[in-house]
């Protein structure tokens, strides 16, 4: 009973371990023509990161016959003890691999050529020295690029949203904060005028004078009739 519970512990704590994202440095990698028979300790990469696609390197299109393939596969407890893979790079197949890395040039299952027309090359350093380690997460991040356009690189970042602004429409004109005064020599010509009932007397007109220019001029019966001269 005691051995029966003891087991169950295992297992539960096996399963949690299991679901832990593993974090360790790839330590060694192999290429493979079916991703089946990858080496012991070794995973293969048979699916895209992004898109779940088949994460073939050779990508040959063929009707009739066998297809080649080449999948990478990787190990974070294989390879140089005390040294993990720092960077990957993709390079042209007559290119000269650059100083201190390595080059995949077979496969592990078959003996056959590693890629055609390219060549996949990593450098290792030493696991306290190294400036930067390859985990599982960002290599498989990192091969999704791999695929179309044959060269490492990060995804692209997404584009930051547009920025907008509110605000409120004034309009100005020529004269505004201009203040609305006379011109000062205008006070010269100023003069005083008087209230409006002496301004009527002052100016009354009887009309007298035309009243007798009418009077000569038309009959007696314009007269009756022209209220001019009631």
């Amino acid at each position: 009973m005691l051995k029966s519970s003891t087991q169950q512990q295992k297992n539960i704590l096996n399963t949690v371990i299991g679901a832990l994202t593993d974090n360790r440095p790839i330590t060694s990698l192999q290429l493979v023509e079916e991703f089946e028979k990858c080496p012991k300790n070794f995973q293969s990469i048979n699916k895209t990161y992004d898109q779940d696609q088949d994460a073939d390197l050779w990508r040959e299109k063929i009707l009739i016959g066998k297809r080649t393939t080449r999948y990478l596969c990787q190990s974070k407890s294989e390879g140089l003890p005390g040294y993990i893979v720092e960077t990957l790079k993709v390079i042209n197949e007559k290119e000269i691999s650059p100083d201190g890395f390595s080059q995949l040039t077979r496969t592990a299952d078959t003996e056959q050529k590693a890629w055609r027309k390219k060549q996949l090359v990593y450098r290792l350093a030493k696991k306290g020295s190294a400036k930067q380690a390859t985990t599982q997460e960002s290599q498989e991040n990192e091969y999704v690029q791999l695929l179309p356009t044959y060269q490492l690189s990060p995804k692209r970042a997404a584009p930051k949203p547009p920025m907008y602004s509110t605000g409120t429409l004034n309009i100005h004109t020529d004269v505004e904060g201009v203040p609305f005064l006379l011109n000062p020599a205008l006070k010269q010509y100023a003069m005083n005028v008087p209230p409006i009932y002496e301004a009527g007397v002052h100016n009354e007109y009887d009309f007298h004078l035309e009243r007798q220019v009418l009077c000569t001029t038309k009959s007696q019966n314009a007269q009756a009739t022209n209220p001019f001269f009631h």
